[in-house]
């Protein structure tokens, strides 16, 4: 099966605790307390990412949300991909993608996937985490 309707995703889902804030379709790192929050390829302590939020907390406390770790997603708001191209973990937004890695030095290149179309992408990322210097 692939997705047919916005900010859904199949494939391997796992559930897992997620700090507070986080929004459906965000990438998501584990932090240093086993909780998920945004993936930011900013800062070593917001990568590597390992998965998609598939459920959004709002709720002002830790909560359980689904989390897609390998499969297909897609977003018809978030993402505008050239297919066939590779999408990293983005280094300006919080928890977002983009299709080029950074160049700033001290920054965190994470390949995550390749766009299948403008708007899905097979999300299989590399534990594979490179710092630019």
């Amino acid at each position: 099966d692939d997705p047919s309707t916005d900010d859904t995703g199949v494939g391997i889902v796992m559930k897992f605790t997620a700090l507070t804030g986080l929004a459906v379709g965000e990438l998501v790192h584990i932090d240093a307390n086993g909780k998920i929050d945004q993936a930011h390829a900013d800062a070593a302590a917001d990568m590597p990412a390992i998965g998609i939020s598939l459920e959004a907390n709002g709720t002002g406390s830790d909560g359980e949300v689904k989390v897609l770790l390998q499969g297909v997603y897609k977003d018809t708001d978030q993402f505008n991909f050239t297919p066939g191209a590779a999408v990293y973990v983005d280094h300006g937004t919080e928890g977002n993608f983009q299709q080029t890695p950074s160049t700033t030095d001290g920054h965190f290149i994470q390949r995550v996937g390749i766009a299948l179309t403008a708007d899905s992408i097979y999300f299989n990322p590399s534990m594979d985490v490179i710092e630019r210097d």
